[in-house]
C-alpha cells in the first residue's frame, strides 16, 4: 500500500536516561507536521593491495538526524532548547516558564545540561510499523512569523539510535495536548517588540534562530552515540521593516550618523506568538532577551512596493522563555 503524511504521525516523549526509550510519548510538535529523517552508515570501501575494486564496504557510526517543519499550536517542545522543566504560574491559562531565577534575582543562564526525547513515528501501511528515534537531542531551532502567514517552526534534531518494529499504532486519546483543537499560531498575533513593552510596528517578517552546536558523543565498542553535550549557544534575530524612521539605522551605527567607536547594547528585545484566544484557550510563547546589538542592517526598494529596511541582531541572553497553555503540570 503507498501512502502519504495522512497515514502516519510524530509524537514524542522526555527521556529519563539518554538513548533509552521514553517511558510516557504523547507530546505532539504542533500543526501540519513534516518529519525530514536522514540516517547514515558511514560506509569505508575497504581497498586490498593489487585489487582495483573494494573488497569489502565496512559500516562505521551510526548517524541519525532529523528536521521537524510544524505550525506553531503549542510550545510543547521549549524544554529540548532550555535543558529545564517549566515552573508553573497563574491558574487557566497558565503561564510556563523555563528560564528560573537565583536567590537575588541573578538571572541563572540557560541549562548546561541537555534534555533528551524518543520521537514516535508511525505508519499506518499494511502491517502497522512503528520507529523510535533515540537520544533525540536539539541543535537548532528557527521561528518565523511573516505577514499573511502562519508561524512556522523547523527543529534540527540529532539522534543516536533508532528501533523499528511492527507494532500497534497511538490513538488520539493518548495524545497530552489535543492539538487539532488548538488554534494555530499566525503573523496577525505575532509582534516584535524592541525594547521589551514598544512594539516596532510595520514588520513585514521575522525569524528567531537558536543554536545549541551540540555534539554526540562516541566511545569505542559502540555504533551509536553514547552521549550528547551542548556546546555555547546563539542567538540571533531577523526582520524586516517597512522603512518609516531611522531609529534602527541609529541602533546599528551607536546613536551617531555614521559608525561610532563604542556602539550601545539595547537593553532588551521580547518576540511574542500566540493563537488570539483568551482564557482557558489561548495559547503562546513568548521569549525574552536583553543585550542585543545589531550585526547587520540594509534597505531595499523594489518597483510598486514597500521600501523595507533589514536588521540581523545578535542576542546575548534569554532571560524568558514563556509558554501559555491550560495545562497546570510542569512540563
Amino acid at each position: 500500500m503507498v501512502i502519504s503524511q495522512i497515514h502516519e504521525y510524530a509524537i514524542f516523549g522526555w527521556e529519563t536516561t539518554f538513548g533509552t526509550t521514553a517511558s510516557t510519548i504523547n507530546i505532539p510538535f504542533g500543526h501540519k507536521v513534516r518529519l525530514t529523517d536522514t540516517r547514515r552508515n558511514n560506509l569505508e570501501a575497504v581497498y586490498d593491495l593489487g585489487n582495483i575494486e573494494a573488497g569489502s564496504l565496512q559500516v562505521k557510526q551510526f548517524e541519525g538526524t532529523c528536521t521537524v517543519d510544524f505550525q506553531a499550536g503549542t510550545g510543547s517542545w521549549i524544554r529540548a532548547l532550555t535543558g529545564t522543566t517549566s515552573t508553573v504560574t497563574g491558574s487557566g491559562p497558565y503561564n510556563h516558564n523555563y528560564i528560573e531565577t537565583r536567590t537575588g534575582s541573578v538571572q541563572k543562564p540557560i541549562s548546561k545540561t541537555k534534555q533528551s526525547f524518543t520521537i514516535e513515528r508511525g505508519y499506518d501501511i499494511a502491517t502497522d510499523t512503528t520507529e523510535y528515534l533515540l537520544g533525540c537531542v536539539l541543535n537548532g531551532a528557527t521561528l518565523r512569523s511573516a505577514v499573511d502567514g502562519m508561524v512556522e517552526v523547523s527543529l534540527d534534531i540529532a539522534y543516536s539510535n533508532m528501533e523499528s518494529m511492527v507494532d500497534a499504532l497511538e490513538t488520539s486519546t493518548t495524545i497530552l495536548y489535543d492539538n487539532q483543537t488548538d488554534t494555530p499560531f499566525y503573523f496577525a498575533h505575532s509582534s516584535l517588540e524592541l525594547p521589551d513593552g514598544t512594539a516596532i510596528g510595520k514588520v513585514q517578517n521575522m525569524e528567531l534562530r537558536f543554536t545549541r552546536n551540540t555534539k554526540m558523543v562516541r566511545e569505542n565498542g559502540t555504533r551509536t552515540a553514547v552521549d550528547a553535550v551542548h556546546g555555547g549557544v546563539e542567538y540571533e534575530l531577523t526582520a524586516d521593516v517597512a522603512f518609516e524612521t531611522t531609529t534602527m539605522l541609529a541602533y546599528f551605527l551607536g546613536s551617531g550618523r555614521s559608525p561610532q567607536d563604542n556602539v550601545a547594547e539595547q537593553a532588551s528585545v521580547q518576540l511574542i506568538f500566540d493563537n488570539g484566544a483568551a482564557t482557558t484557550s489561548k495559547r503562546g510563547m513568548q521569549f525574552t532577551f536583553t543585550n542585543a546589538k545589531i550585526e547587520e542592517y540594509g534597505r531595499s526598494s523594489p518597483d510598486n512596493d514597500l521600501t523595507v529596511e533589514s536588521i540581523t541582531m545578535k542576542l546575548r541572553k534569554l532571560t524568558s522563555a514563556t509558554v501559555i497553555n491550560n495545562f497546570a503540570t510542569a512540563l
